[in-house]
């Protein structure tokens, strides 16, 4: 992140971490109690949360909510209205979490409005949606679920499935969403060979541009990559970075989603964890016959939550038969993308240490 504080070129989920690491030490984290309004933590997050719940909204009406919430504050109206606009235009919308939606007759006049983008929607939920994995922890699926409704058009393969989600995965079906969000915002440390992993870097290392020469129509994954002079160019992100920019963040969630509601099933289910106590108090007291025998148990139970889990994964593809579609493209161009690698590296190979073979690609 530059020094003066401002995002000049399109962002893309590879670089969430970065940012979100600054914006946490410029702003404060997430769990951060007191808050200085000197620096901007307060007034940043006020109007975060704010057009979480409303967007396309004005400047006077984020400050007519500061007002009302602080109503024993002896500053004028017009006075907390021009603090808003000067955060908004001079920090959130450099830092491209806030954007500019046209706007709005107000008596004689026409006030700008504002919406949270893509990049904004996610901080929101990194500073306000407590999506972690802690005991006795609660999510703030009301915040989520404000953002869900008022944003469901910027992320509709995600916001605009939750009554799906509800239907199959049942009313709480909020901690499904830690791990896709957190696989966003936290670079993980998988195994060699981890498919959801290889699927999100595929994500974070591929530039799209969308197909001219397709019928879009027909086109349910519309992006193929560009290549010029041997360096995959960027046109749709740069030109579409909203839609690009969704478009990753719901690439990623489908990726983990599965694995997600194994490890939500297995996390909640009464009989695997009654297993693992049992479990570990005959290990304390070195009964190990018993110990191998519940281990077994153990595995077999959460086989039966990893078919479980299956099924209900197959559910939500086959009832939203736009993301059954969709996600089936998606993979089937990562699959032909490592082929292509594959036997990339496999001409390379024979051809390095052989006398009468030269590799044909670029090595420069």
């Amino acid at each position: 992140m530059p020094a003066y504080g401002a995002i000049n070129a399109p962002p893309t989920l590879a670089d969430i971490p970065q940012i979100f690491d600054y914006l946490d030490r410029r702003y404060g984290p997430p769990d951060k109690k007191s808050l200085k309004k000197s620096n901007g933590e307060y007034g940043i997050r006020l109007i975060i949360e704010y057009l979480s719940k409303h967007k396309k909204s004005t400047c006077e009406e984020i400050a007519k909510y500061e007002f009302e919430k602080n109503i024993s504050t002896k500053r004028l109206l017009k006075s907390i209205t021009d603090d808003v606009r000067k955060n908004v235009e001079n920090n959130l919308r450099k830092l491209r979490l806030v954007k500019m939606q046209g706007f709005r007759k107000i008596k004689r006049r026409h006030a700008k409005v504002y919406s949270l983008t893509p990049l904004g929607i996610l901080y929101s939920i990194h500073l306000f949606g407590k999506l972690q994995w802690k005991e006795n922890h609660e999510i703030n699926f009301v915040h989520i679920q404000n953002i869900a409704k008022e944003y469901s058009d910027t992320l509709p393969k995600i916001f605009g499935k939750f009554k799906l989600f509800e239907k199959i995965l049942g009313k709480k079906f909020e901690p499904i969403l830690i791990t896709p969000f957190n696989r966003m915002t936290k670079p993980d440390q998988p195994p060699e060979i981890f498919v959801p992993f290889l699927l999100r870097e595929y994500i974070f290392s591929k530039f799209y541009q969308k197909s001219e020469d397709e019928d879009e129509e027909d086109n349910d994954f519309p992006f193929e990559i560009s290549v010029s002079g041997g360096t995959p160019t960027n046109q749709f992100a740069m030109n579409h970075p909203d839609e690009f920019f969704s478009e990753q963040i719901s690439l990623v969630f489908y990726s983990y989603l599965q694995g997600s509601i194994q490890l939500t099933l297995s996390n909640y289910d009464k009989k695997r964890i009654e297993l693992i106590k049992k479990s570990n108090e005959v290990w304390t007291n070195k009964s190990f016959d018993e110990h191998s025998n519940l281990y077994k148990k153990i595995e077999k139970r959460e086989g039966q939550l990893r078919d479980m889990a299956k099924q209900k994964w197959l559910k939500l593809m086959n009832e939203g038969e736009d993301l059954k579609n969709w996600y089936d493209k998606f993979v089937e161009e990562v699959s032909e993308s490592k082929r292509r690698e594959y036997l990339e590296l496999k001409q390379y190979h024979s051809a390095t240490f052989s006398s009468t073979m030269s590799y044909r690609g670029w090595l420069y």
